[in-house]
């Protein structure tokens, strides 16, 4: 599958997890497993969609999103950080993305089994960075599919 493709099916992938996600937040009177599982996935497909974007093919890295951030340019790190940070100006606190990072994927692993644990645990989700990360890694991988000088590259 051409590059140009993927990062379409991706996005559209990412889309439908938002949308799932956003179905269950209205169904329900608080969140739960299942809408911040398919928020997380949405946002660990966005930064793999944009790894692939800058830098070509997929890579196995499942669900370690602190190497997923490590593995994409500074430059595009910083504008999605500033487009998160302006998104949810008050409410977002990125000073320290790979520890929002580590702790998603943390929630992520940890509340698929959360039937397994024993006592109390506590699972950070930050909600407003990650809605401000995946909404910047949207409006970057929209404008990349625009911009793409060949799509087929």
């Amino acid at each position: 599958m051409e590059k140009h493709q993927l990062i379409q099916k991706m996005l559209r992938n990412a889309y439908d997890l938002k949308a799932g996600s956003e179905i269950l937040s209205k169904k329900l009177v608080t969140s739960s497993v299942g809408q911040n599982l398919l928020d997380i996935l949405e946002l660990e497909i966005l930064l793999k969609a944009v790894r692939i974007a800058e830098f070509g093919k997929p890579e196995k890295l499942f669900h370690d999103y602190p190497e997923i951030w490590s593995r994409i340019s500074e430059n595009t790190k910083k504008d999605l950080i500033e487009v998160a940070c302006e998104r949810y100006a008050g409410k977002i606190n990125l000073t320290d993305v790979d520890s929002v990072l580590s702790d998603l994927r943390a929630a992520f692993v940890e509340d698929r089994y959360s039937y397994e644990k024993e006592g109390e645990w506590e699972l950070k989700f930050h909600p407003f960075e990650r809605m401000g990360l995946a909404f910047a890694m949207r409006n970057w991988l929209n404008n990349w599919l625009n911009t793409s000088s060949n799509p087929n590259n």
